[in-house]
């Protein structure tokens, strides 16, 4: 597997869904917290890492890192759109969710592949992982979790065990 220069894996975490163990690839980034002035509109909450002296979700850094180094990537949010295609970001304004500026795709390979995987998992994006990432047939989906206070959730493994099913690797 091919992964962006800052991005590369450096362990593994089994999970089990189903009585399947998965050794999923871990990339332990650090981002430190913004601590200068908040912006109004955090998504619910969300903490802010300051990226290169800018506030920002740590899902968009993800992103930023990846097109940096010559990948396409967006961060997708699945959450706020229940039962339907989900938004794609590469910024995020100060603003609420219905004033964002999705990012599409513009990739029918990866349009075909969400929508597989979405297929298999139910007609569903639930679980779809924070943030894709491609570089010609090289498909990543990357997901941020906060250290000691996030986990993989069941609906993720799930996307995991649909996305292989699917047909990409590992």
């Amino acid at each position: 597997m091919i992964y962006p220069d800052a991005l590369k894996p450096n362990r593994y975490e089994t999970h089990t869904l189903d009585g399947v163990k998965y050794n999923i690839p871990v990339v332990d980034l650090l981002l430190k917290r913004w601590d200068g002035p908040l912006i109004d509109n955090t998504f619910g909450g969300k903490p802010l890492a300051n990226y290169k002296g800018m506030p920002m979700f740590a899902e968009l850094a993800i992103q930023r890192i990846a097109v940096e180094d010559g990948w396409s990537a967006r961060w997708v949010e699945t959450y706020a759109q229940k039962g339907s295609s989900p938004y794609y970001f590469t910024d995020w304004l100060d603003a609420p969710l219905t004033q964002q500026v999705p990012a599409p795709l513009n990739d029918s390979y990866i349009e075909k592949i969400l929508l597989g995987i979405s297929f298999l998992n139910g007609n569903s994006y639930s679980g779809c992982w924070d943030v894709l990432v491609w570089k010609n047939k090289n498909v990543l989906f990357m997901e941020s979790k906060r250290n000691k206070k996030d986990n993989v959730r069941i609906t993720q493994l799930k996307w995991l065990k649909e996305s292989l099913s699917f047909g990409l690797t590992k």
